[in-house]
């Protein structure tokens, strides 16, 4: 995922509400479909893949070294849709919505990912799974 940003990186002054799309196994692990990894519900991760945003101040784009999600819960699912309808079903997995939260003190940019609106973030706690057809 690659986020197109409209300004430079800023610091959380309170805990940010944003939406992420994962995919679930059947076990009900959690991994993240760009960053090789896996999610604990409630546990601050922070990115530790090297940054690929070298000048925080003029680099359109960032592509790694961040969490990337929404800001708006039917942006996340219109891409988890997407995701959904191009996925070859496989012994149980699936892309799922999930409510995060960008810790204060985080270090983040804003901006947009497909034209929605979108975050990048150092550190994320992925709350809980949402259902997706609830509005």
């Amino acid at each position: 995922m690659c986020l197109t940003k409209s300004g430079g990186y800023k610091i959380a002054k309170e805990d940010i509400i944003c939406f992420k799309f994962c995919v679930t196994n059947p076990d009900g692990m959690i991994a993240s479909p760009f960053y090789t990894m896996y999610w604990e519900l409630g546990k601050e991760e922070t990115a530790r893949k090297k940054s690929y945003d070298v000048d925080p101040t003029r680099t359109r784009y960032v592509e790694g070294g961040f969490f990337h999600t929404y800001q708006e819960k039917d942006d996340c699912r219109a891409q988890c849709v997407m995701r959904r309808a191009l996925q070859i079903p496989y012994r149980g997995y699936s892309f799922d919505m999930f409510s995060c939260v960008i810790p204060k003190g985080s270090m983040y940019y804003e901006g947009f990912y497909n034209g929605r609106h979108a975050y990048a973030s150092k550190s994320l706690i992925i709350k809980e799974k949402l259902n997706f057809y609830e509005k």
